[in-house]
C-alpha cells in the first residue's frame, strides 16, 4: 500500500485572521505573512516542520472560500 501524503494545501477565506486563530488553537500551526501576492496570504508552518506546507489566502470577498490539496 502506498503512503500518500499531502505536500501542499491552501485554504481560501474572507476572514484570514479568524481562520489562523482557529487552526493555531486546534493544530498548533504558526503563520508567516507572504507579501509577494496581490491578496493577503500567509504560509502555514506545522509543528515539527521548518518549511511551509500550506497557505491561507485572504479572498476579500472576491473569490469563493476554497480548500486545495496536492498529493
Amino acid at each position: 500500500m502506498n503512503n500518500n501524503n499531502v505536500n501542499w494545501f491552501e485554504i481560501g477565506t474572507d476572514h484570514p485572521k479568524e481562520t489562523m486563530d482557529f487552526y493555531s488553537k486546534i493544530f498548533g500551526w504558526k503563520f508567516v505573512e507572504y507579501t509577494d501576492m496581490e491578496n493577503e496570504y500567509y504560509n502555514i508552518i506545522e509543528p515539527g516542520n521548518e518549511y511551509p506546507t500550506g497557505g491561507i489566502l485572504g479572498t476579500a470577498g472576491k473569490l469563493p472560500s476554497i480548500q486545495f490539496f496536492t498529493l
